[in-house]
């Protein structure tokens, strides 16, 4: 098609030039490509051949980072590099920094980006307290919300939601005795969300 052109020639190393996750940042596309100078690093692009180049060269030189995870959270980009490392970017070399360098023996990167606010929740994975739930507003690492902490808060949510408010009042639809229909029922009606 003639509307379908290449943006821009990327350095081939023998490696997967180009990561097939996007992420965008206002009018500018974020991924991953390698270059035998670089090394695979964080790109931008605006669609134009001038404006398609190395965001930062994470670990300098040949070697690479493998950004990955890219997530748009309001003016701010998020994604892991070096497998274990969360990092935040604005989209300039020197916004582009470290969040938190994770445990390396952890079994997993950060991963999930969901961003609820100006707060970013994800999971990551550190030898003492194994994969939890983390949260960061980009600038102070909250420490990995407890499982306590997460049934207290679901416990909260479920009393003050309507469905747990009161008993329904509509009818259940059954089915005969023995059913499958009917199983599923009665189990359901013996178990309290």
């Amino acid at each position: 098609m003639p509307g379908t052109v290449p943006v821009k020639p990327i350095d081939l190393t023998g490696a997967p030039a180009l990561s097939l996750r996007l992420a965008a940042l206002g009018s500018t596309i974020y991924f991953m490509a390698c270059e035998s100078a670089t090394g695979c690093e964080l790109w931008r692009s605006d669609g134009t051949v001038p404006g398609t180049s190395l965001v930062k060269d994470i670990n300098p030189g040949p070697s690479d980072s493998f950004p990955d995870g890219l997530t748009t959270v309001g003016s701010t980009l998020y994604f892991h590099a070096n497998g274990n490392e969360l990092w935040k970017s604005d989209g300039t070399t020197t916004g582009t920094v470290l969040v938190k360098a994770f445990d390396p023996a952890g079994t997993s990167p950060p991963s999930g980006f969901t961003a609820i606010g100006s707060t970013v929740y994800f999971s990551a994975c550190e030898t003492a307290t194994g994969c939890e739930l983390w949260k960061t507003d980009g600038t102070l690492l909250a420490p990995p919300l407890s499982r306590t902490s997460i049934r207290a808060r679901l416990a909260a949510f479920r009393s003050s939601s309507p469905r747990s408010a009161a008993p329904s009042t509509s009818p259940r639809r059954t089915g005969p005795a023995g059913s499958r229909c009917g199983k599923a029922t009665e189990q359901r009606e013996g178990r309290r969300w």
